[in-house]
């Protein structure tokens, strides 16, 4: 049987003496906290990682809380039963007991590794995440690439493409307001569009067009974010976030049923402000651009259930990437500079690249690549508010011209 919180007299005397003196166990900035992964690695070792779970032994929930330890922390306000209340309303008690009691207070407190780490696994939200006006995400759906774009006020237009002719049917609004970002995973005939709110929450809206229809947004489990992209591969749309801290994440959701596979996990690095990915067989080549503009590479076989670690690759002053595959899985990266410049430079599958090349474009301040067969379309956004398009024909080695949008 799993270890059980030791929420007797320790617990219960620390929870009494704080009530005595008046203070409040709720902490702006906790002495010790520890990460929702921390928490998911206890209750995996508690009760199998079933959050629901009542077992009539008297221990309830993911972490296995006794009755009277659940109401000497205030769980009540949330749940009759620590097994009623959802995962984060019980992570949330958990850190008041952590706080008041420390980790020795669970048997699995080794077995989970938790520890004082000072991660808050829901921190307050932000005082708002800016728009990131012009920011652009795309997807190829049976010839036709679909652009998606925040406006200056955190609202949503889409355009649609006919490649290979080119033609366009204009900017369109879409349903959606108070968003920061947006990121686009393409799955048959749907698209699965992601938004990171301006308040650093996560939702998803599915359009489908062999319908034409779309759905309504929900939203998405999971720790405030800052930035986030989305990969189909080996048959899973793949969510590669980065947090406020700047630590990476990682979940995988089912593209039929829409429903998590897995919930997050934390993939190393850190100081990361920009994850950007893209598929080649069932490998996601992921590439990290660091607040110090620097250029990392983490490659997740997703057959093998492995990824290699991050590496450090060539670029520096990165202020935009984006990426692309072209058949035979060759990788392109775009990089806008912080001068606003645009170079490029390709990789193989032995993660050699032929060196960055300055391309034609200035004032670039967001960008998107959308691969199709041998070519990848380019969008970037300028600082004069317009947006763009560039055709790049890998078969000859041919870079159109920019257009407006």
């Amino acid at each position: 049987m799993p270890g059980k919180i030791r929420t007797g007299k320790s617990a219960l005397l620390a929870a009494t003496v704080l009530a005595a003196l008046g203070c409040s166990l709720v902490v702006t900035a906790p002495a010790q906290a520890a990460s929702v992964a921390t928490w998911d690695k206890v209750a995996q070792c508690e009760s199998g990682g079933n959050w629901s779970i009542n077992t009539n032994n008297g221990y309830y929930g993911g972490l296995q809380f006794k009755q009277s330890t659940w109401e000497a922390y205030g769980g009540t306000q949330y749940a009759a039963r620590a097994d009623l209340a959802t995962k984060q309303q019980q992570i949330l008690i958990a850190e008041k007991v952590l706080r008041a009691a420390g980790p020795g207070q669970w048997s699995c407190a080794g077995a989970g590794g938790l520890t004082n780490d000072g991660i808050d696994p829901y921190p307050a939200p932000p005082s708002g995440l800016a728009p990131q006006s012009g920011q652009i995400t795309s997807v190829m759906i049976n010839g036709v690439g679909h652009v998606f774009q925040v406006t200056s006020d955190g609202r949503i237009r889409i355009d649609d493409g006919h490649y290979p002719s080119g033609g366009w049917d204009g900017w369109k609004p879409l349903d959606g307001s108070l968003v920061a970002s947006l990121t686009a995973a393409a799955e048959g005939s749907r698209v699965h569009l992601f938004a990171v709110m301006q308040d650093g929450t996560l939702r998803e809206t599915i359009g489908d067009y062999s319908t034409g229809s779309w759905g309504g947004w929900h939203t998405i489990p999971g720790s405030l974010v800052v930035d986030m992209d989305a990969v189909t591969v080996a048959g899973k749309i793949r969510l590669y976030a980065v947090l406020q801290n700047g630590a990476p994440r990682s979940a995988d959701l089912d593209p039929v049923t829409d429903a998590f596979s897995t919930g997050w996990y934390d993939l190393t690095g850190g100081n990361v402000k920009q994850l950007v990915g893209t598929a080649v067989g069932d490998t996601v080549r992921l590439f990290a651009v660091t607040n110090d503009g620097l250029l990392h590479e983490n490659d997740g076989d997703y057959a093998a259930g492995v990824w290699s670690g991050w590496n450090i690759i060539d670029g520096s002053q990165v202020k935009k990437l984006a990426a692309a595959t072209t058949t035979g899985g060759t990788v392109h990266l775009y990089a806008a500079t912080n001068d606003g410049l645009l170079h490029s430079t390709d990789g193989n599958a032995m993660g050699s690249w032929n060196g960055w090349a300055s391309r034609s474009g200035s004032l670039v301040d967001q960008l998107d690549a959308l691969g199709s067969g041998q070519n990848v379309y380019l969008y970037a956004h300028t600082t004069d508010g317009l947006t763009h398009s560039q055709d790049v024909y890998y078969s000859n080695s041919t870079w159109g011209g920019w257009y407006n949008l």
